[in-house]
């Protein structure tokens, strides 16, 4: 189902202009590697968004709870960029930039690992803002198209 999700999310991505994918901490950030890779190589915007464990056991390797050794690297190798949200304050700016780095041209898909402490956390009312301005579509030259 997790590879599923992702899938349909690049699938969604490619007509509408992003596509969303939600998955869990290690199995499932891990199924979604081949479709992230399909989404990157076909310049898919897409956002996926993933578990982590809590922010005390991060990359201690000791096997907790789902925890995948490595997990924002291998995330990092499939996907246009990948983010962790070290604190709760600091989650909507890297939602919005995770975002706007998925619409950017080369279009690609963005990872962002939300520890379960932080995703229970609640954000000030002053830290959330407008989300950033798409890039406006880049229009060829009409003779480039007639030429083609």
């Amino acid at each position: 189902r997790l590879v599923g999700s992702v899938t349909m999310a690049d699938a969604h991505g490619r007509f509408s202009g992003l596509g969303v994918a939600l998955t869990s901490t290690g199995a499932g950030a891990g199924n979604a590697v081949g479709a992230l890779v399909e989404a990157m190589n076909a310049g898919t915007p897409l956002l996926h968004l993933t578990g982590q464990v809590e922010k005390a056991w991060l990359d201690a390797d000791t096997g907790f709870i789902h925890e995948t050794r490595d997990q924002l690297t291998f995330l990092k190798a499939s996907s246009k960029r990948a983010y962790r949200i070290s604190n709760a304050n600091q989650a909507v700016a890297i939602l919005h930039k995770a975002i706007q780095e998925a619409q950017t041209p080369q279009c690609g898909p963005v990872s962002v690992e939300i520890p379960i402490d932080i995703q229970s956390a609640k954000i000030p009312l002053s830290l959330l803002t407008a989300p950033l301005k798409r890039a406006p579509a880049v229009e060829p030259e009409a003779s480039l198209v007639d030429a083609l």
